[in-house]
């Protein structure tokens, strides 16, 4: 990891935003994507006992996949269509996934869900990672593969290799780097995981 360039990073970004995410131009940003509301809906929505619900569920999973500002409208299309065509094994698989993803064997959970997404050619990055992102903002992350790309190969990732095809090990892989990398920069710079990754998606921008 390039640590120095991290740092300078962050030093630039604190001279254009003094304050970082505090700071009112970038509260402006902050507010349109609503991250604490989204969080609070994801909390209430995916408690564990709200599994025993499981239609309720898959109408909340469907609500926060349409309402969400970092999924793209393309695939938040496809996926409204998609789930309105599953039956019932797909949808309780997809909700079995989430409840092992969230509460269980994570790997086991992301494979469920995707191999229900891969029915519809949807087990893109975004579906995959918004709802573990939204319910745990400080312990997990949204993958974006443009940001990704650029913060491997921009901050020296050694031994993460982007791959477009969806893996737990791959997440885990950038997710390890990632919190590292959180943990080096001042809070104000990474509030929370969805904050952060759009500090080093700027930053990749301006170092390009």
């Amino acid at each position: 990891m390039r640590r120095d360039l991290l740092i300078a990073a962050q030093k630039e970004f604190l001279r254009m935003y003094p304050g970082g995410f505090a700071n009112e131009e970038m509260q402006f940003h902050v507010k349109k994507h609503k991250i604490q509301k989204m969080h609070d809906f994801a909390q209430e929505s995916f408690g564990e006992e709200k599994f025993t619900d499981p239609d309720a569920v898959f109408e909340n999973i469907v609500k926060i996949m349409s309402r969400s500002t970092v999924v793209s409208v393309f695939e938040k299309v496809k996926f409204r269509d998609f789930a309105k065509e599953m039956n019932t094994d797909h949808k309780l698989r997809l909700i079995t996934g989430l409840h092992e993803r969230l509460y269980g064997n994570q790997a086991a959970g992301f494979d469920k869900m995707k191999e229900v997404l891969l029915e519809d050619k949807l087990a893109k990055w975004p579906l995959l990672t918004v709802i573990p992102y939204y319910y745990d903002t400080q312990g997990e992350i949204f993958i974006k593969p443009t940001t990704v790309k650029g913060v491997i190969s921009t901050f020296g990732l050694d031994g993460v290799v982007y791959n477009s095809k969806p893996t737990y090990e791959f997440y885990e892989a950038y997710k390890t780097e990632f919190l590292k990398m959180k943990e080096i920069v001042e809070p104000c710079v990474a509030p929370e995981n969805g904050a952060f990754s759009g500090f080093l998606m700027m930053m990749v921008e301006s170092i390009k």
